[in-house]
């Protein structure tokens, strides 16, 4: 699976790459819940840090949660 260009509403665009094993490795070392295993996945997947994924908005969050389901299902099939 490629790569995915997702815009942001500032207009910013964002590369999400697929997530790799080692990716999905960090995300489960850390011992928060679910909700912030997904948010640290998106920051692997996105290449930006926790305080840049702090500020964007809800939708845009939503846009790369999308993006990181999307792939999780096509890993699934």
């Amino acid at each position: 699976m490629e790569k995915v260009m997702i815009t942001l509403e500032n207009g910013a665009e964002v590369k999400f790459n697929p997530p790799t094993a080692g990716m999905l490795r960090r995300a489960m070392d850390n011992t928060k819940g679910e909700g912030t295993r997904a948010f640290y996945l998106i920051g692997e997947c996105t290449n930006m840090s926790l305080e840049e994924l702090d500020k964007l908005s809800l939708g845009d969050i939503n846009k790369l949660s999308s993006a990181l389901e999307k792939f999780q299902s096509f890993l699934e099939q």
